[in-house]
């Protein structure tokens, strides 16, 4: 209960904080039934409803489904989340990040206490996300939809990471070689390397920065290995391992990588 009033008074303070600056404030609403003061929820969500400030109210919201989350209320922290995006929408916020990382954290909670199905239905609801909100850069898009599907086939369900993969290739050239290196990394653990190889296709040359073509070439290597292509699959591997060690001076980070390449290497043998 301690930590809830902590909470609770910061919303009072956004709110009041939300309010300055601003020409000759609204008065609040203050006519509010008599149950809004019941519970601390219901206290917490008329204090949210004060606030004059969008950016407030969002962030508050998702002050209070991450204590929910904490607290193991996971249908009360969705339900904060769907309001604070709402909100977010309503008022043009760049909110994707924060909301896919909110949710996110409510699957992998379900997920660790074994309830994998409570988890992807948790997902698969982040996916029903209207994204034709033309504030959403296209590339936070594809990457919101990559990044779901990956999550997916970790909690086990790779049919339901295809169909989201087959939403992010529906923006067509504006996929990032990042990207591409996780969707492909999908692909590849649903059991389509042909697939993630034709996604990969174009990857490399699109990578500008040495990290995006290590990811790239990593991802590369584990398609080439899944459809007996070890040589080609060495290869890749061993071109992701020499970038990597470029990055990296220290001789305990690169044996680091040395034992990883190796680890690697075995993988795409035993295939």
């Amino acid at each position: 209960m301690s930590r809830l009033m902590v909470v609770l008074g910061t919303i009072l303070v956004l709110g009041m904080l939300s309010c300055s600056g601003e020409k000759e404030p609204e008065e609040p609403n203050t006519s509010k039934p008599p149950e809004a003061w019941k519970t601390p929820v219901t206290f917490a969500l008329f204090a949210v409803d004060q606030m004059k400030s969008a950016k407030s109210q969002h962030a508050t919201l998702q002050a209070l489904a991450e204590m929910a989350i904490q607290s193991g209320d996971n249908k009360q922290a969705l339900q904060f989340l769907q309001q604070a995006r709402e909100i977010a929408l309503k008022a043009e916020l760049r909110f994707l990040k924060v909301d896919i990382e909110g949710v996110t954290a409510i699957a992998t909670a379900e997920h660790q206490a074994g309830d994998d199905k409570a988890a992807l239905e948790t997902l698969r609801q982040l996916r029903e996300i209207d994204l034709s909100n033309e504030v959403v850069p296209v590339g936070t898009k594809v990457n919101f939809y990559a990044r779901l599907a990956a999550r997916m086939v970790e909690f086990g369900d790779p049919s339901e990471a295809l169909r989201t993969i087959d939403l992010a290739f529906r923006f067509g050239p504006k996929l990032d070689a990042e990207d591409l290196a996780i969707i492909a990394a999908v692909l590849t653990d649903s059991g389509n390397p042909t697939r993630a190889l034709e996604a990969l296709k174009d990857a490399k040359e699109l990578a500008e920065e040495d990290r995006k073509k290590e990811k790239v070439l990593t991802e590369l290597g584990y398609a080439l290995a899944r459809v007996n292509r070890h040589d080609e699959a060495q290869t890749a591997f061993r071109e992701a391992h020499r970038l990597r060690q470029e990055r990296f001076i220290d001789w305990r980070e690169r044996l680091d990588l040395t034992v990883e390449f190796l680890v690697r290497l075995c993988q795409a043998n035993e295939v």
